[in-house]
C-alpha cells in the first residue's frame, strides 16, 4: 500500500519519526546495541514498504497489511549474503522464490509490538494524530491447545518458601506496604494467576490491569520491552 506523494505538511516521515524516537529514548533508557539493531530492523522494513511516507498518513489498513504480507512472511534468517543491500519487496521475493522457512510466530508479535513502541510513543508525545498500529498482534492459540497438559503451578512446598521467604512474615504488614508493596503483591499474583513467573509479574505496569468485558484482569504482555519466558 503506497503513501506516496504526500504534502511534507502532513508532519514527520516514519525516518524523521524514528530518528527523533531513537534518539529520545535509546539514550534515556541505555537501550543494548541488540535492542536498537532489533527496532531499527522492523522499522526499517515499515519504512521500505511503505516509499518512507508520512507517518501520520499511515492508517490502520496499512499496519494489517504490514503485518500479513511484510511481518508475517519475512525469511526466518536473513544473514545470508543473498539478502545484503536488498529492500522489503526483494527481501519477500527471494524468500518465497526459496521457499526459505518463515519466522515464527512469537518472532511476529515481537515485531509488531515494536512497531507499537513506536508509534504509540509517537502518538503520547503528539508527533502523529493517533496510533493505529495498537492490538494488530496475532492470537496464540498454542496455550488452549496446550492447557490439558498443565500440571498445578505450586506444591505445599512450593507456598511455605514462597511465603515464608518473603518479608510480609517478618515485618509490619502497613509498613511493608508502604515501602515494598512488591513483597507482598508479587507472591500473592504468583499464586492465584495460573502461571507467571516471578519476573514476568515484576514487570508488570499499573496499566497492564484492565477490565475485558466487565471483569477486572491483569494482562501479561511483551510490550514496552518486557519479557514473557513462555507460551505458558
Amino acid at each position: 500500500i503506497s503513501c506516496e506523494n504526500i504534502s511534507s505538511e502532513k508532519g514527520y516521515k516514519i525516518s524523521e519519526l524514528l530518528n527523533i524516537y531513537m534518539k529520545e529514548k535509546a539514550v534515556a533508557l541505555k537501550w543494548s546495541d541488540k535492542n536498537i539493531r532489533d527496532i531499527h530492523y522492523v522499522i526499517n522494513h515499515l519504512i521500505s514498504w511503505n516509499n518512507d511516507c508520512y507517518a501520520d498518513e499511515l492508517t490502520r489498513e496499512n499496519f494489517i497489511d504490514f503485518r500479513d504480507n511484510v511481518i508475517s512472511c519475512l525469511p526466518k534468517s536473513t544473514q545470508n549474503k543473498i539478502y545484503k543491500n536488498k529492500n522489503t519487496l526483494e527481501i519477500l521475493e527471494i524468500g518465497k522464490e526459496g521457499k526459505k522457512q518463515k519466522i515464527g510466530l512469537s518472532a511476529i508479535n515481537k515485531h509488531l509490538g515494536r512497531v507499537n513502541q513506536l508509534f504509540n510513543w509517537a502518538s503520547i508525545t503528539g508527533y502523529i494524530n493517533k496510533n493505529y498500529s495498537a492490538d494488530i498482534k496475532l492470537k496464540d492459540t498454542r496455550r488452549t491447545k496446550l492447557s490439558k497438559k498443565l500440571r498445578d503451578i505450586y506444591e505445599e512446598e512450593d507456598l511455605i518458601k514462597l511465603f515464608n521467604d518473603s518479608p510480609w512474615f517478618t515485618t509490619e504488614l502497613k509498613d511493608t506496604l508502604r515501602h515494598n508493596p512488591e513483597y507482598i503483591f508479587i507472591p500473592l499474583i504468583c499464586l492465584y494467576n495460573g502461571g507467571a513467573k516471578p519476573t514476568e509479574v515484576a514487570q508488570l505496569h499499573t496499566s497492564d490491569i484492565k477490565k475485558h468485558k466487565g471483569i477486572w484482569v491483569i494482562h501479561f504482555n511483551d510490550e514496552d520491552d518486557k519479557n514473557l519466558k513462555n507460551v505458558y
